[in-house]
């Protein structure tokens, strides 16, 4: 069938169609760049540790239309219970854990105002059941839960070793679970030097294709890899040393082979990841911590691998993998001693007591400046901004490409918590700014270029 075009051309019902759906595409764009150019950046998800691309780096943009950087006011709080795991973001929904009356409880609140959408609850000890020392510091989960998007599945590991998969497309359906400690009969994780310490399971959960990988550690090895819809083992590191209690595994690429960074106790292990291959060590580099304190996780650059470390080591170190062998490219004594650094457009940067900036390829420090603790943690946006937080504040500084060579503020919240307890790292995502603490204090600033205050809620 054949339609008469205003001009007086024929046109078939097909190329009616089309015209119709250029047009249609023409508006959804206009409307689409409409939309992006009101807020300050696109949002972009959170849903595990370090975030979307596991570096501490997000597409999401702070500046304003104008150019302007303005901290939001708090938009809600929130109370979880003890747990220095960070939040964990996905579309409308904030995931966390915390510990409380002898239970840990998985939370799914509501990224507008914070109210709790669903809750699930277990009993568990306040800490590891061979915990040992720096108690005062901490309490219940430090891992930061994991979310699979694609299947809709929330991982969360308590620091009792109970390693959880539940369902947040069914209100938090619990889909199968494992204690670590029971099943692979985990002991206390020796003295290897400044005072024994042992902090129970602190390493979020990584998710790679059909696979989740958990640092377990041990004879068991220190790599395990589950089926994430049914918690079926699949695979064991061959590297048997016991697990650090560092924040997470870094995923990389040693030239065409997918490998993983992961901190043991006493090194640094690459392993490869591929069919066939999985679990076996590429290459492993001596990097032992008093007071069992591997924290900082590695961040990987193609085949080069950053590692950070006070105590007795107080540096950082920048590792090169060529032709199988691993080897210092440089080292710094400037370090991190638990935040993790984050790498950006040729640049080092960390929130450790100050903000510093490193040149990646020297090592040479280019500023450091601020106040942030030792429990500072950063990450750095699309717009080439800083957003750090620790010691109780939140700062937006200029990354090195504003700012080259000195260290610049651009905005400021002070008192959202007490000094030294803001070991949960800082989140970004959907245009809301997370901060945590140990307490499992959640404080929302948000949305960006919108302002507005909401109430405490109490959980």
């Amino acid at each position: 069938m054949t339609r008469r075009s205003p001009r007086g051309r024929s046109t078939s019902d097909a190329d009616h169609a089309n015209a119709v759906k250029r047009g249609m595409i023409g508006v959804c764009v206009h409307v689409f760049v409409w939309a992006a150019l009101q807020s300050p950046g696109f949002a972009a998800d959170w849903p595990w540790w370090r975030g979307p691309r596991h570096d501490g780096t997000t597409a999401e943009r702070l500046a304003r239309g104008d150019g302007e950087v303005i901290l939001p006011p708090a938009a809600w709080r929130a109370r979880l219970g003890e747990g220095s795991g960070s939040v964990v973001v996905a579309g409308h929904s904030v995931y966390a854990t915390g510990w409380r009356d002898g239970h840990e409880t998985v939370w799914c609140l509501a990224a507008e105002d914070g109210e709790v959408r669903w809750s699930q609850r277990y009993a568990c000890p306040r800490y590891g059941r061979f915990a040992l020392g720096d108690q005062a510091m901490y309490a219940g989960p430090t891992a930061t839960p994991t979310l699979d998007e694609q299947d809709a599945l929330l991982f969360t590991l308590g620091c009792d070793g109970d390693l959880r998969c539940w369902d947040t497309s069914r209100q938090g359906a619990l889909v199968w679970s494992v204690n670590l400690y029971d099943r692979y009969n985990v002991s206390r994780r020796p003295d290897v030097g400044g005072g024994h310490r042992d902090y129970g399971f602190t390493t979020a959960p990584l998710v790679q294709g059909n696979q989740l990988l958990v640092a377990v550690g041990g004879e068991a090895g220190l790599v395990k890899a589950f089926d994430k819809r049914t918690g079926e083992e699949q695979w064991s590191s061959v590297e048997r040393d016991d697990a650090s209690n560092c924040g997470g595994i870094a995923p990389m690429r040693v030239g065409d082979v997918p490998c993983i960074a992961v901190l043991s106790l006493r090194r640094l292990v690459v392993m490869r990841t591929d069919p066939g291959h999985q679990g076996e060590t590429l290459a492993s580099y001596p990097w032992t911590t008093d007071f069992a304190n591997n924290l900082v996780t590695p961040a990987a650059d193609g085949s080069r691998i950053l590692l950070s470390s006070g105590y007795n080591l107080k540096k950082t170190v920048m590792l090169e993998i060529r032709d199988g062998r691993i080897s210092p490219r440089w080292e710094s004594r400037t370090y991190s001693a638990v935040g993790s650094p984050v790498i950006f457009d040729n640049r080092i940067y960390f929130a450790y007591r100050r903000l510093h900036c490193l040149d990646l390829d020297t090592g040479d420090v280019l500023w450091r400046g601020g106040e942030f603790g030792p429990d500072g943690s950063c990450l750095i946006t699309a717009d080439n901004y800083i957003l750090a937080y620790g010691n109780g504040r939140l700062v937006v500084a200029d990354a090195a490409a504003r700012s080259p060579e000195a260290y610049r503020e651009r905005a400021r919240r002070e008192g959202i918590c007490r000094a030294n307890e803001a070991w949960p790292h800082v989140v970004l995502a959907g245009g809301h700014i997370y901060c945590k603490d140990k307490l499992g204090n959640v404080t929302c600033f948000g949305p960006l270029g919108v302002d507005g205050v909401v109430a405490m809620q109490e959980h």
